[in-house]
């Protein structure tokens, strides 16, 4: 039954399907450091990868004007894992998904033509932490917190010179491919103005493709294996 489905399907039929189905490119506004924004309701699957400092921290889904929590995506159990609070060697204040109270993996469904943001917040030695932004404008100065499409540098290494070079992840988020996005939780860095390592804070964010999508392309790729095999077949 299936066969005589694939075969009793034009290629005209299959052309019109994967033109419906293939990947948009279109629907990512902007994904990064100028906000998060979407011209139809998408979902986005964001997994955590690591963190890599001192606070304690928190990283959720504001608002446009970054005053309304919308989402808590990951927090932190403790500063870093046990084995690695200390402020020694590379692993130092190393936070792995044992360290999450949830889950690793969150996804969440952005409206179309709403801007988001991301925002990071948590404490220090006790102390309440500013929440930092990954768009520059919301923190103070327009500071650049975050980097798109980047796990920023080493530990207490600057990553300031080649920080604003990542400052969107937008064409990989619209080819369905995970993009990197990672923090930097202090203010300017832990040098002063754009001193800062980027690596306070990292994750993942992936579009999730829609079932339409998936369905269609499933149904191309058989097609043509079909088409293949039968041409194969009359040449024998």
């Amino acid at each position: 039954m299936k066969k005589q489905l694939i075969a009793g399907l034009s290629v005209a039929t299959i052309a019109s399907i994967l033109s419906v189905s293939t990947p948009a490119r279109a629907f990512v506004l902007s994904f990064g450091t100028d906000g998060i924004k979407f011209d139809r309701d998408t979902t986005v699957k964001f997994t955590f990868v690591k963190s890599q400092g001192k606070a304690k921290s928190t990283l959720g889904i504001f608002d446009a004007t970054g005053t309304q929590l919308l989402k808590t995506l990951f927090e932190e159990e403790a500063p870093a894992d046990p084995e690695h609070q200390t402020s020694e060697g590379p692993n130092a204040w190393l936070g792995t998904t044992a360290n999450l109270k949830g889950r690793s993996t969150v996804d969440f469904t952005f409206a179309a033509n709403t801007v988001y943001t991301l925002g990071l917040f948590g404490t220090l030695d006790g102390a309440t932490m500013p929440t930092m932004f990954s768009t520059s404008s919301l923190n103070y100065g327009n500071s650049q917190q975050a980097v798109f499409d980047s796990a920023g540098g080493a530990e207490l290494v600057s990553y300031s010179g080649i920080a604003s070079s990542y400052q969107s992840g937008k064409d990989k988020l619209a080819a369905y491919k995970p993009v990197l996005i990672s923090f930097e939780d202090l203010l300017g860095g832990y040098w002063g103005e754009n001193g800062g390592d980027f690596n306070d804070f990292t994750i993942t964010a992936e579009a999730v493709p829609e079932p339409l999508t998936i369905g269609g392309l499933a149904l191309g790729g058989a097609w043509l294996a079909y088409n293949r095999r039968r041409r194969q077949s009359q040449a024998n």
